[in-house]
């Protein structure tokens, strides 16, 4: 099928001719434009910054960041999408952070057309969301009502720029509602036409949409199955088979695209356990929030509630609610499963499920939790648990309430002379217009007299933070080996957690920092107040961080005394930390790394040897000449081995025996997990094995593991009085490069 065909396709509505499609798909698409721009500008955002400044504010950069990281692994490491450099050592990462692969995938060839400019890239996506969705929700209309192309274009647009949306302006997942809308229009496309061109475009339209944003995903899934529910029942048996079969099949397609980009999330047990009851409490919006606006004449009106704050606005309800009164069977010049009535009354349903589900799991009536609510029942599933802030379940109404007011426009139209129909849409552009007008951050409410500012207040929403490519700090950090793992103080705290991501671009290194939906527990179970001490630098050399970057120019001056004399305990009870360069307000430090180890250093596992620093368990004391392991398994660990590289390993080693009962060990060798070698240690000579470059791996770092299954203490064998579980003695080792 051509490009041109499937636009036609998609852009195809119910009745009309083509050139007043392509005409209406301008008008919609243009007047996004013109109103994105002029709205971004009026929260106070500088397009000269467009291509060196992350939009303001820890959402949008971390969100920024995470497009970067599933830009990189789509394009380096296809095969391990959970990689990221936070949280460095934990597997898949990357499962901590919403993941925002529908985008990534989406934003590929503009980044790679802007020079890889994350920040362009970036800053455009965040325009486009509201060109798209003013686009799908027009699609989404025009094919349900067959309204004129004004009043499709003016519905449209009340979705695309709803209150909700600029309440959520840093949650660039949250603003991709055209995946969700264009899901939509995909479904009801399949329901009435018994095409596998639909059956596959709802699967991959669907795909993009759960692999963006959860919450889109989880809301999609809703309100299909309230659309499919109300179809079923006015549609005959053998139709509804017919329809049941097409959604298996773009199910079973969406599942397959989905598997891959979702599984590394089954090993976050984080995210996996869910939010706590509480939580979701707090992140629900009240019967008193629903009237609680976010647009620049509602802030500060009555009291803000954060993201519970969800009002839909005075104009889109009113025209809502005259849907009802207006609402007539209406058959369509094609057939349809849902006539105008019915689509009525399905929007309807979805509104009100809406309004519901973002009260969350309880009602709350001031401070006291009155009843329960249905959403109690959804968050004991898996997925719905991993939902923190039921809030966002408005879209829902917001999308509802705006083809509600589509109906109702477009039964006012067909009533009145065309003088009346263009004086009254413009009456409610004008209305809509101050409305849904973003904040700009004035302390005024009148938009006459904030029109009077030349320019935004200093708190606008929107300002731009500027990202310094050619910091030397960065430009050093960019330089050292690939994979070296930093960590950055102060170690706690999503604002500084978002300013070492913004950065994050330009080195690349992995960092033991980070951010997201959720944090590991050892992450935010650690008191970093206490860094530098004896439990906190053992968690970082554990974790074989290699350098710490000690910020000071995001401390305050008793944190700085604070750090200072942990530092100084640190150097008297157990070693100092050397000073590698100043950058300004950073200094950076080597941390002692228990682990590193330069290919082809011989280590001797005696006294007066280096063999401690890399034994982990399954070892006995150091002896004069030698080191014995003691139980079934001994581990060494080693790190800065070069990435992806074949080795080989020597080792010399002596058995316990005894003759006849135990003549040699049996040993298996274990790298990275992946079994390299079988021994027989009979006598005291040199083992070796090959270990291949996949059981390295990319990072660098090998957990050697002998297992030893007939260890036997010399007490048990009437050699000694020694009762420790012996089975082989290490003289020495080295790791040398396959060449």
């Amino acid at each position: 099928m051509s490009l041109q065909s499937l636009g036609h396709r998609i852009g195809n509505r119910a009745c009309g001719k083509p050139h007043q499609n392509l005409l209406g798909h301008a008008l919609v698409l243009s007047s996004a434009s013109v109103l994105t721009i002029l709205a971004i500008r009026w929260m106070g955002f500088d397009f000269s910054m467009m291509g060196r400044a992350y939009l303001a504010g820890d959402d949008f950069i971390q969100c920024d960041w995470a497009i970067y990281q599933g830009i990189y692994n789509l394009t380096h490491w296809p095969i391990k999408l959970g990689y990221s450099t936070i949280f460095w050592h934990d597997p898949a990462s990357f499962g901590y952070t919403i993941a925002p692969y529908g985008i990534s995938i989406f934003v590929l060839p503009i980044y790679f057309l802007t020079g890889q400019n994350l920040q362009l890239t970036g800053n455009i996506y965040f325009l486009l969301t509201f060109v798209l969705t003013a686009w799908t929700a027009y699609l989404l209309i025009r094919y349900l009502l067959s309204p004129s192309t004004t009043i499709a274009t003016v519905a449209a647009l009340m979705i695309a720029f709803a209150q909700f949306r600029f309440l959520h302006f840093g949650h660039i997942t949250t603003l991709s509602t055209q995946f969700f809308l264009l899901s939509l229009y995909a479904l009801h496309r399949l329901i009435d036409t018994p095409s596998s061109f639909w059956v596959v475009f709802l699967g991959i339209s669907s795909w993009l949409c759960f692999i963006t944003s959860g919450y889109l995903g989880v809301i999609f899934a809703i309100t299909a199955a309230v659309i499919v529910a109300l179809v079923f029942l006015h549609v005959d048996p053998e139709r509804r088979w017919r329809i049941l079969v097409r959604l298996i099949g773009a199910g079973a397609c969406a599942f397959m695209l989905c598997g891959p980009f979702l599984a590394f999330r089954l090993h976050n047990e984080t995210m996996s356990s869910g939010w706590s009851f509480d939580l979701s409490v707090m992140y629900s919006a009240t019967i008193q929030s629903w009237f609680s606006g976010g647009s620049h004449i509602y802030k500060g009106a009555v009291q803000f509630a954060g993201e519970g704050s969800v009002f839909i606005g005075f104009v889109p309800l009113t025209l809502a609610a005259l849907a009802w009164p207006t609402a007539r069977a209406f058959d369509h010049a094609e057939p349809r499963s849902l006539t105008r009535r019915q689509v009525v009354e399905l929007y309807s349903i979805v509104t009100l499920a809406g309004f519901v589900l973002s009260l969350g799991p309880v009602l709350q009536v001031g401070s006291i939790q009155a009843i329960p609510l249905p959403y109690i029942l959804l968050m004991q599933m898996p997925v719905f648990s991993w939902i923190r802030c039921p809030a966002r379940f408005m879209l829902m109404a917001v999308l509802g309430t705006g083809v509600l007011s589509a109906y109702t426009l477009l039964i006012w139209a067909e009533r009145q002379s065309r003088l009346t129909r263009a004086g009254g849409l413009l009456v409610i552009s004008v209305l809509l217009l101050i409305e849904l007008t973003p904040p700009r951050g004035d302390d005024t409410r009148n938009l006459l007299m904030s029109l009077r500012a030349k320019t935004p207040a200093a708190n606008a929403p929107l300002r731009g933070f500027v990202v310094d490519k050619k910091a030397e700090l960065y430009r050093w950090l960019a330089a050292q080996p690939k994979g070296t793992p930093v960590v950055h103080y102060p170690i706690f705290g999503a604002s500084n957690n978002t300013i070492y991501l913004a950065y994050e671009s330009i080195h690349n290194q992995p960092m033991l920092n980070g951010w997201g939906s959720w944090l590991p527990g050892w992450f935010s179970g650690t008191n970093w107040k206490a860094f530098p001490d004896h439990a906190t630098m053992r968690l970082v050399e554990d974790r074989q961080i290699q350098y710490l970057l000690v910020h000071r120019d995001l401390l305050g001056q008793g944190e700085q005394a604070e750090f200072n004399r942990n530092l100084q305990v640190y150097a008297l009870t157990h070693r100092p930390l050397e000073m590698v360069r100043s950058f300004e307000a950073v200094d950076v430090y080597r941390l002692p790394s228990t682990t590193r180890y330069e290919v082809g250093t011989l280590i001797k596992f005696g006294n007066g040897g280096d063999s401690e620093r890399f034994r982990t368990s399954g070892w006995s004391k150091t002896e004069d000449q030698q080191t014995w392991t003691e139980g079934n398994s001994a581990v060494l660990n080693f790190s800065g081995l070069p990435p992806s590289q074949p080795l080989k390993l020597r080792i010399t080693l002596l058995p316990f025996t005894k003759e006849p009962e135990l003549p040699a060990q049996p040993i298996e060798v274990y790298a990275n997990g992946k079994k390299v070698a079988d021994w027989q240690v009979a006598n005291k000579q040199e083992y070796t094995a090959l270990i291949p470059a996949e059981a390295v791996g990319n990072t660098g770092t090998l957990t050697l593991e002998f297992r030893i299954p007939k260890v036997a203490s010399p007490q048990s064998l009437g050699v000694s009085t020694d009762s420790r579980q012996l089975g082989v003695a290490a003289f020495d080792l080295v790791i040398k490069i396959v060449s």
